[in-house]
């Protein structure tokens, strides 16, 4: 009887410290998982994915938590890697929506632009040449009765009044920038000096363009300048207008 009573207590014993045991586990384990939720460090480490690896979502949801971003400014390492994750993410969206520097498609653009005042230019020059030229024309050639010598003679005459023409062009706008510069000096003699320049490069040119109307009288006859005015009158008041 007294051996049973003591396996009976034995057995009460062993299992107390059975349970104490569990318990102390227990309480380990949450005494552990309080510690981890009182750390923000902690918590942090164990749910932040790693900055290499945060997409353009994650970063938006970043810059709208102030607590998440003070403590980025804080840690200057951690600041550094988001402003390098950021610069990675623009330049995989650059290469896979193909596009470039935005200061190399901002050249590109303006080298277009260019492109295209110039391409303008000449046509309008085309234009204006094949207009100007209405001897070359063979339809009006025709109707006029012009012979082909008097299309190379007509030809010769406004190529002289075309060179005369550029040439004084060229003399006003050397006269116009020397003129700026003696009205900044207010060189008054200079200036004197300048305005004759520009009077003479005025009467050079309508030298060349009086020359040229001359030269036209010669070449038609009266038959043709009379069919030349009633066929095409603009070409008389184009012929009558300073050669640009």
């Amino acid at each position: 009887m007294g051996l049973m009573r003591f396996a009976w207590i034995f057995l009460i014993v062993l299992t107390i410290a059975a349970c104490s045991s569990q318990d102390g586990a227990e309480s380990a384990k949450e005494a552990g998982q309080a510690t981890e939720a009182d750390d923000p460090a902690a918590r942090a480490d164990a749910t932040e994915p790693a900055i290499d690896d945060l997409s353009e979502e994650d970063l938006r949801a970043l810059a709208r938590d102030p607590e998440a971003l003070r403590e980025i400014m804080a840690d200057p390492q951690r600041r550094q890697a988001v402003r390098e994750r950021m610069r990675e993410l623009r330049q995989q969206r650059r290469a896979e929506s193909g596009r470039e520097d935005p200061r190399a498609a901002m050249r590109e653009r303006a080298q277009r632009h260019r492109q295209t005042l110039e391409e303008g230019g000449d046509r309008q020059r085309g234009r204006r040449s094949r207009t100007g030229r209405w001897w070359e024309n063979d339809v009006i050639a025709r109707n006029v009765g012009l012979s082909p010598e008097q299309v190379g003679d007509i030809g010769t005459a406004h190529d002289q009044l075309t060179a005369a023409a550029r040439e004084s062009r060229q003399q006003l706008a050397q006269v116009a920038s020397s003129m700026q510069e003696a009205l900044k000096a207010s060189d008054r003699d200079r200036l004197v000096e300048l305005v004759d320049a520009r009077q003479e490069a005025l009467q050079v040119r309508a030298q060349a363009e009086a020359e040229w109307m001359k030269r036209l009288l010669e070449i038609l006859e009266d038959e043709q300048m009379t069919r030349l005015a009633e066929e095409r009158p603009e070409l008389v008041s184009a012929l009558l207008a300073p050669v640009r």
